[in-house]
């Protein structure tokens, strides 16, 4: 999910291996679903917040914590300030992760006992960051769901003491049944406003209703993220294809594009060639070529799906055209894809939560997870009627504006220079500053907002703070050299400072 970041470690403990560290199951049937609940008393809460991101609840040494579920990272932080967690143990490893707006997650590597659903997991490895500004008080952490090749946590703790185990939490989850199969599946609701209910994550099995996903197509996985090739897109009737610009020195076929599926992201990335069809032919669009982000008007209707082989799957419209800022009382809205940038490395596509919301997804991680040996995989099946979803935006869409101009999420008052300035809190409600009640307002007012508060082009123009730590991996990631969230440092990174240069190592 997050920010292209610098990995840094100071590693003190002593030499030794990593060991299997003890799993125990409560009793339950062979599977656990977090299913939604409408209280904070349900501890499988799964909550969709503002339609920018999804979490779970786990309970660490008893104590509840919501974290942001990333199929596009792997290890798991905490902020635990506040929180009296018993029966920690500190590995004597300190680690951690800087993200490129400056935030950040450090702590001491700790184990604890942590449960999610009905699985309890002892001594589980976490980076244990009190008081990160990572999280903006909209979650307590960030539990990765990816493959094993990006988490940092083994690495820090590759000198540690024989009886730490490094493994990620779902790796140790799956540990418990060796002999089934060791998968995950998303139903990501879709909100105007708000955290909401609706949705579900499963692990182990699949969501009653949609059992047709077990006999989907299996989208092999050609990579050490969850990557796939994909066929085509249908914009607005047209099958538009491309040629892909690699990633990793996969070899790609002709024709095919790479497509990365990412639960930790909100605005999707995509070729210029493909952004362009969507909405350059709409009056009145206009695009920002620093941002590769398109200003398009608020009623307008964008047909899009995507092509996997033989099978299309329909985007709801609603998810294509994002409400992100107001000018006066009326909204400002951009296309919900980025056009990635030219010479990027980090492969075509990358589906984020407007994606996703269209589809039932499964991540099979096969040999990913220790007690794997089959090649991991995607299923998906559509969950958008194209024509009910064309047929309703009508209706739909004036109500989402109306609420989105009176929840103002996104409150930016003018600072002495002209340029916008951000609240310093979520419930500022001044109005914006930058784009002025009058008519002057500019395209040029619009480039300067979205220079000097760019995280918002990837959550759809909620709660600045939240904004702040979340979305910036939409645009920085897709300029990560390495197509990774994080870089390693191969030496403790100092205090940050602005006028500290960072290095970079691979």
């Amino acid at each position: 999910m997050f920010l292209h970041a610098l990995a840094y470690c100071v590693l003190y403990a002593g030499l030794g291996l990593a060991v299997t560290i003890p799993v125990e199951r409560r009793d339950a049937p062979h599977a656990m679903t977090v299913h939604i609940a409408s209280t904070d008393a349900d501890p499988y809460g799964f909550k969709n917040v503002h339609g920018t991101f999804y979490s779970g609840r786990i309970m660490v040494a008893g104590e509840p914590f919501d974290v942001l579920l990333d199929t596009g990272s792997t290890d798991l932080w905490l902020d635990t300030k506040g929180v009296n967690l018993s029966g920690v143990k500190d590995t004597g490893v300190f680690g951690g992760v800087i993200y490129e707006d400056g935030r950040s997650v450090a702590g001491n590597i700790t184990q604890v006992d942590i449960s999610w659903g009905n699985f309890s997991v002892k001594d589980q490895v976490f980076i244990n960051a009190p008081g990160t500004n990572a999280t903006s008080g909209q979650f307590d952490g960030l539990l990765g769901l990816g493959p094993p090749s990006l988490a940092f946590v083994p690495q820090f703790l590759q000198n540690a003491s024989s009886t730490v185990n490094s493994m990620n939490l779902l790796d140790n989850i799956f540990s418990l049944y060796p002999d089934e199969s060791n998968y995950i599946t998303f139903l990501l609701s879709r909100s105007i406003v708000g955290t909401v209910d609706g949705g579900d994550f499963t692990i182990g099995e699949i969501t009653p209703g949609y059992e047709a996903i077990s006999k989907a197509p299996q989208l092999l996985v050609e990579s050490d993220r969850w990557l796939t090739f994909m066929d085509a897109m249908i914009i607005n009737g047209k099958r538009v294809t491309g040629e892909s610009v690699g990633y990793q020195g996969i070899q790609v076929p002709k024709g095919k594009t790479t497509a990365i599926f990412d639960t930790g992201i909100t605005l999707d990335i995509a070729p210029r060639s493909f952004v362009d069809a969507m909405f350059k032919d709409i009056p009145g669009a206009e695009f920002d070529d620093d941002f590769g982000l398109y200003r398009i008007p608020c009623d307008a209707k964008v047909n899009v799906s995507l092509v996997f082989g033989d099978d299309v799957y329909p985007i709801h419209p609603m998810d294509i055209v994002a409400p992100l800022a107001v000018n006066g009382s009326d909204p400002i809205c951009f296309g919900g894809f980025l056009a990635a940038p030219e010479m990027t490395t980090f492969g075509d596509f990358q589906f984020g939560d407007i994606v996703l919301r269209n589809l039932y997804t499964l991540f099979d991680f096969g040999k990913w997870a220790r007690v794997g040996d089959s090649q991991p995989f995607i299923q998906i099946i559509s969950l958008t009627d194209a024509d009910k979803a064309w047929a309703e935006f009508d209706t739909m869409n004036p109500m989402r504006l109306q609420e989105f101009v009176a929840s103002n999420p996104l409150s930016i008052t003018s600072t002495t220079s002209g340029a916008p300035a951000l609240p310093s809190s979520t419930s500022d409600t001044t109005a914006a500053g930058a784009l002025s009640d009058d008519d002057s307002t500019s395209s040029s007012d619009l480039t300067a907002l979205i220079r000097n508060s760019y995280i918002i082009i990837g959550l759809l123009g909620f709660a600045i703070l939240m904004l702040v730590a979340l979305v910036l991996v939409t645009f920085v990631k897709s300029r990560t050299p390495s197509g990774k969230r994080y870089r390693g440092l191969k030496e403790a990174y100092p205090p940050t400072h602005e006028e500290q240069p960072i290095r970079y190592s691979d």
